[in-house]
């Protein structure tokens, strides 16, 4: 009974930084309002199928939102 906002962003990855072909991610949110607060539910599609990592401010610097 809350109200929930739902958001998509789509990522290309350039080849080389989490396989060695470039990659789309798809990205969706949901947001929660519970007044005083919120909650974020924050999926990525599809599944990683290999062991990748990136730092977080590398990730964060590499989504952009048209």
């Amino acid at each position: 009974g809350k109200k929930a906002y739902y958001y998509q962003f789509i990522q290309l990855v350039p080849a080389g930084k989490l396989s060695n072909k470039p990659e789309t991610l798809i990205h969706e949110a949901y947001v929660i309002d519970f007044g005083k607060g919120a909650a974020i539910v924050w999926m990525q599609k599809p599944e990683l199928r290999w062991a990748a990592t990136i730092e977080p401010r590398a990730f964060a610097e590499s989504v952009v939102i048209n």
